[in-house]
């Protein structure tokens, strides 16, 4: 309904959509009444034949102008006969409704369209009371004057009602009214106070350009399409109240001029619902059939201080266009604001903003944003601030900040598969972040439902992320866990898990945190290169000490940052030396493992080195040879220095100088200083080697005057016996022992060696056996020293 469409022209309009032929009205020839003075030319005739009333009986008035009763502008003409008149209209207008009723169904509506109320320009001189009343047609008080007190209380419009232009000296009350159909109180003047509490609006409210000066109340109204305020004026004087109103579709207050009281209190705007007629700003087209509850507020302010909001929910896109800053809100819950989980509140702010036709609506938005963050923080509402100022940067999509710890090659990468779509936002007054690789640990309730849906989707890519909870995986896990670069700050658990490759690589585990993988099992890698870790690691293993299901290369602690080593514990595990290159393990804590490949044999040095090399093999052999030996375990301590001893030695690169090298020598003699028993042996095979060969014919020695004789005791015969072939007449074997022990503990003893051969080979013995006799003495002290 337009606001200057008249009864005449909304006839028409009808009449053609119901193919009803208008039945012809008798036109008046006598014309006399005035009117109004503002009245339009072509609306003269109409009402002159609809609304005037004893046009036989002009009054006289001012400059010579005669009016009718109805419009006579005083409050000085007859208010009975008015109040007679007015009445008898009302009861004339009933008659016809009441005469309609019998018609058939097709003919009824068009006939009712043929009745309205029409009061246009009508001077009310006094008291009006039309409480309770059921217009159950169109009713038309266009441009009427209501002098004193206007009661419309409880009334019923069935059909349209227009008040456009009218102009309300006193009290105007419509406490409890419905409204039904459209309603048109456009360029209304409102002197007085003004009571719409609990009215009803059931289709569009048209106060465009209406001037309130008092006290207007709407406590408690419902307005079930648009609410349109455009332009109104709210004059200095003025104090409105929406309080407890509902808002079910567009409350626009756009260009209205705002100078006094305007207070939303408990008002209530209430998602979608149908607009049957929607205006010119916001057309159909537009936006469509339906349209979300919204509040226009671009209004221009003339005094911010003067528009509160109170105990009511809103969205920060209703304050687009309009300064902000000091507005007043008390006890506001804002709606779409918290954006640490998704962008979907956000965007929802932005899609209205774009279905409204708003101008650049994401810079709108921002300035909004901001706006309202200043107004938050000057009323020491930090975190509603804070939530706004998020907002603000979350709409300029800034990089996520990935630490500075992380490939600058990948971070691209990381944003595209973890942050995704989460909004970016400044927690630190300096970097930006999305939800998961903000560091402030107080988003710990939001981090655990969106992981626990990432989790359900199968999500394995948690790089660089920051983790301010506990988590624990059990059951078979697909897909390799990527936690390169991420922050813990407490559990990270796998317990009776199947896992696949598991990254650690450049994680941090803060001081709080714990790393449990217990009664699991790795078909793949565990990793752990470039790691800090500052908290506690248990690695238990499954059944029959299996972690590792392909062993060659199942962990990796290569160049890992340990602050505390004692905290990282290995239980039951099979393991190999070549998982902790580059690490000191020597303060690891070791218990009932086994160092054995996946044939359950022990460790192979020759096959440990031909992954890393064979320095960092003896390195990492000799670190956890000392970790065992100070925890009192021996003999895995004396295996592992055999095995660095041994990865030295191999560390040469020809055959030749693997064999010919003192290594070679240190090994065979006696074990690395390792064998008791080998050094021993050996020891004990020289001796043998040597005192045979003083027995054999190739020893020469000068026995002088005093050759050997035949031996008299059963030891000496016995020993006789015991000849090498081929020398009848030299040492027996027996002498050749005794001969080598005398010569090995520097003796000198009879007889003298007497040829060249002899004299080396004695003085041969007298350095090795020695040397092979303080090698067992070295193996014998380390073991008693143990």
């Amino acid at each position: 309904m337009s606001q200057n469409e008249s009864p005449e022209t909304r006839q028409k309009r009808v009449k053609s959509k119901t193919a009803v032929k208008p039945r012809a009205d008798k036109v008046e020839k006598k014309r006399l009444c005035r009117v109004h003075d503002k009245v339009r030319d072509w609306e003269v005739d109409g009402i002159r034949r609809n609304v005037c009333v004893n046009d036989e009986e002009l009054i006289p008035h001012e400059h010579g102008e005669y009016y009718c009763l109805f419009h006579l502008p005083t409050t000085e003409k007859d208010e009975e006969k008015f109040e007679k008149e007015f009445r008898e209209r009302l009861k004339v207008i009933e008659e016809k409704i009441t005469g309609i009723e019998n018609l058939d169904d097709d003919a009824k509506e068009p006939a009712k369209q043929e009745i309205i109320y029409d009061f246009r320009y009508v001077f009310f001189p006094s008291y009006l009371d039309l409480g309770d009343y059921k217009f159950s047609a169109d009713a038309y008080f266009s441009s009427a004057t209501f002098s004193t007190d206007a009661y419309f209380s409880s009334a019923t419009f069935s059909a349209y009602a227009g008040f456009n232009s009218a102009t309300f000296s006193a009290y105007a009350g419509f406490p409890s009214a419905t409204f039904s159909a459209d309603t048109d109180f456009s360029g209304a003047t409102f002197s007085a106070m003004t009571n719409f509490n609990s009215a009803t609006f059931s289709a569009l409210a048209d106060f465009s350009s209406t001037t309130f000066s008092a006290y207007s109340y709407f406590r408690g109204a419902t307005f079930s399409a648009n609410a349109d305020f455009k332009w109104a004026k709210f004059n200095i004087t003025s104090q409105t109240f929406f309080l407890g109103t509902e808002f079910h579709s567009i409350l626009s207050l756009a260009e209205a001029e705002i100078d006094g009281f305007v207070e939303f209190e408990r008002a209530v705007f209430l998602g979608e619902s149908s607009i049957p007629e929607i205006d010119d700003a916001v057309n159909k087209e537009e936006v469509g059939e339906k349209s979300e509850a919204y509040l226009d507020l671009k209004a221009r302010l003339i005094r911010q201080e003067s528009v509160s909001f109170n105990s009511m929910k809103l969205r920060p896109c209703w304050f687009v266009n309009v300064e902000a800053r000091n507005l007043v809100f008390n006890d506001v819950e804002w709606q779409n604001l918290e954006i640490d989980v998704d962008r979907s509140g956000l965007d929802r702010e932005f899609q209205t903003l774009i279905d409204f036709k708003i101008q650049r609506p994401k810079e709108s938005l921002i300035k909004a944003c901001n706006q309202l963050a200043d107004n938050a923080e000057a009323n020491r509402r930090f975190e509603e601030a804070r939530l706004f100022r998020k907002q603000s940067i979350a709409l300029r999509k800034y990089e996520c900040h990935i630490h500075d710890e992380t490939d600058p090659g990948k971070k691209d990468n990381i944003r595209r598969n973890v942050c995704r779509d989460y909004p970016v936002v400044n927690e630190d007054g300096g970097n930006y972040y999305c939800l998961w690789h903000n560091p402030d640990k107080n988003k710990a309730e939001i981090f655990l439902r969106e992981f626990e849906k990432r989790r359900e989707e199968g999500q394995t890519d948690f790089r660089s992320v920051v983790f301010p909870i506990s988590i624990e995986y059990t059951g078979e896990l697909s897909g390799d866990l990527n936690f390169t670069g991420a922050t813990f700050y407490h559990r990270v658990v796998f317990e009776n898990a199947e896992i696949n490759n598991l990254n650690f690589n450049e994680a941090y585990f803060t001081d709080i945190s714990e790393l449990v993988i217990k009664n699991s099992v790795c078909r793949g890698k565990i990793n752990f290169d470039k790691a800090s870790i500052e908290g506690k690691v248990f690695l238990n293993g499954k059944n029959e000490r299996v972690l590792f299901m392909n062993p060659a290369n199942a962990l990796s602690l290569k160049d890992a940052q340990i602050e505390k080593t004692h905290w990282i514990n290995f239980r039951s595990i099979r393991l190999l030396p070549h998982y902790f290159v580059d690490v000191d393990a020597s303060k690891f804590v070791f218990l009932d493992c086994e160092w054995r490949d996946a044939n359950e044999k022990d460790f192979v040095i020759a096959e440990e080195i031909m992954r890393p090399s064979h320095k960092e093999i003896a390195q990492t052999c000799n670190q956890l040879a000392a970790n065992y030996e100070e925890n009192r375990h021996y003999d895995e301590s004396s295996d592992f220095r055999y095995g660095a001893m041994e990865a030295k030695r191999l560390g040469y690169k020809s055959t030749f100088t693997k064999i010919f090298n003192l290594y070679w020598l240190y090994k065979w003699t006696s074990g690395y200083g390792e064998s008791r028993l080998w050094a021993t042996f050996v020891l004990l095979v020289l001796i043998g080697l040597f005192s045979v060969f003083y027995a054999t014919d190739f020893a020469s020695f000068d026995y002088g005057e005093n050759p050997p004789k035949p031996a008299e005791t059963f030891v000496g015969q016995t020993c006789d016996k015991m000849r090498v072939i081929g020398n009848p007449n030299g040492m027996t074997v027996c002498d050749g022992i005794v001969h080598s022990l005398a010569v090995a503990s520097f003796q000198r003893p009879d007889p003298k060696p007497n040829d060249a051969l002899t004299k080396f080979l004695v003085t041969l013995e007298t350095i090795l056996v020695p040397i092979q006799a303080a090698l067992l003495a070295l193996a014998i002290r380390r073991k008693f020293m143990r």
